[in-house]
């Protein structure tokens, strides 16, 4: 084989070539920001803090602080205003509260003392005493006596249809009259007016109370209640109670 030419010889990088390369290549190769061309005005670490600090401070300085530096578009009030309206719309309440009862309409009809007064001084006028009365046959008066209180039995009352001709007092048919069952007057029938006969007997052995009392100029019969016999029948009597004796006592204790 002949030998090559000078001029047809091939370059290549050994070892110690490529280490000479690298080593200049490294020194080209920027190692900091510093080594760069800074054609894009790139900013360091800290100037970037600063601009953020700086930023921070100037936005920090336009956000309010207080209710006072704000625009009160929706006409809030401050605690003051806001108390003072308070205490003023108490004061006009506590005037408006009645103090006293003649400051309230009665419109249930409550009576002063001095009225009461004067109620009870009528009722009782004229009264030197009680007296408790017992009608004969069970019939009421038609009218009563004041301080008197009226016992009666009590019966069952059935209205009547009247045929027209009776005589209602011949008959002994009662009306109501004052508010309670009295025994009637008429000799003839009034037309409209309703008459009742009694039961024969009392429909137990108590008593009806009634008093007669006139209230707002009006006179009439009022029930205070039923007052029945009352039964003692359980009850032992004095005469079947004795004393016990010694000799029972020692029958007693020796049991």
């Amino acid at each position: 084989m002949a030998e090559a030419n000078n001029q047809d010889m091939y370059n290549y990088l050994d070892d110690n070539g490529l280490l000479y390369l690298w080593q200049k290549l490294k020194v080209m190769i920027p190692t900091k920001g510093s080594d760069l061309t800074n054609d894009l005005v790139w900013q360091s670490l800290t100037e970037v803090n600063a601009l953020i600090s700086a930023a921070r401070t100037a936005i920090e300085a336009e956000i309010p602080t207080r209710t006072s530096e704000l625009t009160n578009d929706s006409t809030w009030q401050t605690l003051q205003e806001i108390q003072t309206l308070i205490s003023n719309a108490r004061t006009a309440i506590e005037a408006e509260i009645p103090t006293a009862v003649s400051d309230l309409t009665n419109d249930l009809g409550f009576q002063t003392l001095s009225q009461v007064e004067t109620l009870i001084n009528n009722a009782i006028s004229g009264i030197t005493g009680i007296e408790f009365v017992f009608p004969d046959n069970d019939n009421l008066p038609r009218t009563g006596v004041k301080g008197s209180f009226y016992f009666i039995h009590e019966y069952t009352y059935t209205q009547v249809t009247p045929a027209g001709s009776e005589d209602p007092s011949s008959e002994g048919w009662y009306e109501v009259l004052n508010n309670y069952y009295i025994l009637s007057t008429d000799t003839s029938v009034v037309s409209g007016k309703a008459y009742y006969t009694r039961s024969a007997n009392p429909t137990d052995d108590g008593y009806l109370e009634l008093v007669w009392v006139t209230k707002n100029s009006v006179s009439f019969w009022e029930v205070l209640g039923h007052v029945g016999e009352v039964d003692l029948s359980g009850y032992v009597k004095a005469t079947q109670m004795h004393a016990i004796t010694n000799a029972e006592i020692d029958v007693i204790l020796a049991s």
